[in-house]
């Protein structure tokens, strides 16, 4: 079964998922009887745009590494291609903001009452890791690093 991108839908397609584009076409007896081959037709419960393009499993594992990697697939009409993506500056700050939330809020933890007790210098660097990331440059590119849990 073969994988598709849509430039109208900006997304990847699998029939496996999706459905096959084309089925076979049913056949009488005597044409199953004669070995004909049956002829092709579109799948109507197929849930793959029509303008989708199939593209190879290579292509698709290779722009899903550049989308992990934080690129962006596009289309400029040869097909998914990844490329940087184009942020302003209040964009790119508003993900910054968001990545540090996300990490005090899974740090939370380290300040409870009740844990990291017989710890107190791992609890003092949570503190001042937490620290850092409130006193972090939202326009800098370093990110302070979580103390090892020893």
């Amino acid at each position: 079964m073969g994988k598709f991108w849509s430039a109208e839908a900006g997304g990847f397609y699998d029939e496996d998922i999706h459905g096959a584009k084309l089925i076979p076409a049913p056949q009488s007896a005597r044409e199953i009887k004669a070995g004909k081959r049956p002829k092709m037709v579109p799948n109507p419960d197929c849930l793959i745009p029509a303008d989708a393009v199939a593209i190879s499993d290579q292509t698709y594992g290779r722009l899903m590494d550049d989308q992990s990697a934080g690129l962006e697939i596009v289309d400029l009409g040869n097909g998914p291609l990844a490329r940087t993506r184009e942020q302003d500056p209040e964009t790119r700050q508003t993900m910054r903001q968001r990545q540090r939330d996300r990490l005090l809020a899974a740090s939370d933890w380290t300040q409870l009452g009740d844990t990291l007790v017989d710890q107190p210098e791992l609890k003092s660097a949570w503190a001042a890791y937490r620290q850092a990331l409130r006193d972090l440059d939202m326009e800098g590119e370093d990110w302070p690093t979580a103390p090892a849990n020893s």
